[in-house]
């Protein structure tokens, strides 16, 4: 019943308009058993309807670049972004993104890069190498950025411990881009105002995860985003994409 009347809810935000922008979280993009995983089938239906309803697809750094200068935010404006920087990220999604010529951003927990992680549900999951960023990042439509070194809830870490994991993985990844790195994903959106002072010191974007709508006087260093998982229905999805989660 309370899926039945989320889909409801959904299908009627998704005919209003609303003022503000949506960044969406992904995790994983494939076949597999995790919660946050959505089948390469999905992905792709949920990209066609944004393209075929004319959504405004950016990259997160022009929506912030909006947002930093107060300009208008285009109706229907859409942010893809990932988190943990999944192989499956680009052998996957990226030719669906390809495909619609959409930007995504992809947030890196750099300890983890080239390695094989076990995910809840048992499966083995490859995490990015530090080639493969390199080499997609010419194409110039995906941007890395950082989720930390460790992947680990910052909050319960000691002022040194929090430096560490978001300047390390800042600079890691700036010797495999040749460029700086502006963003950071906390890990698992976990943050507070220790975290985010700190965080300030080494990048001018901070994004979490809470859900809603990204709009002007935000704060900067904690911008919204809405998962979409396996849990997602396509009725939900279109809701989301109009209005964000709810």
């Amino acid at each position: 019943m309370k899926k039945l009347l989320k889909n409801i809810a959904y299908f009627l935000l998704s005919f209003f308009k609303h003022e503000g922008a949506v960044v969406l979280m992904y995790h994983s993009i494939g076949n597999n058993r995790e919660f946050f995983t959505v089948s390469e089938e999905e992905f792709g239906r949920q990209m066609k309807y944004l393209r075929d309803h004319e959504f405004n697809v950016v990259s997160l750094i022009e929506l912030v670049g909006i947002l930093k200068n107060n300009l208008p935010i285009p109706e229907k404006t859409i942010a893809i972004t990932f988190d943990d920087g999944y192989e499956d990220n680009l052998l996957v999604a990226q030719p669906i993104l390809s495909e619609y010529n959409f930007p995504a951003t992809i947030f890196v927990s750099t300890a983890n890069m080239g390695e094989t992680i076990l995910g809840r549900r048992e499966t083995e999951l490859k995490i990015v190498s530090a080639e493969e960023i390199k080499e997609v990042d010419r194409s110039g439509l995906i941007d890395f950025e950082s989720h930390s070194n460790y992947h680990v809830k910052l909050p319960s870490l000691s002022d040194d411990e929090i430096s560490e994991q978001l300047s390390s993985s800042k600079k890691i990844l700036e010797e495999i881009l040749g460029r700086a790195v502006d963003m950071v994903a906390y890990p698992s959106g976990k943050t507070n105002k220790k975290v985010i002072e700190t965080a300030k010191k080494y990048y001018s974007v901070g994004v979490g995860v809470q859900k809603g709508r990204v709009i002007h006087g935000d704060n900067i260093m904690e911008i919204r985003r809405n998962s979409v998982d396996r849990e997602v229905s396509f009725t939900q999805f279109k809701g989301i994409a109009a209005f964000g989660r709810i």
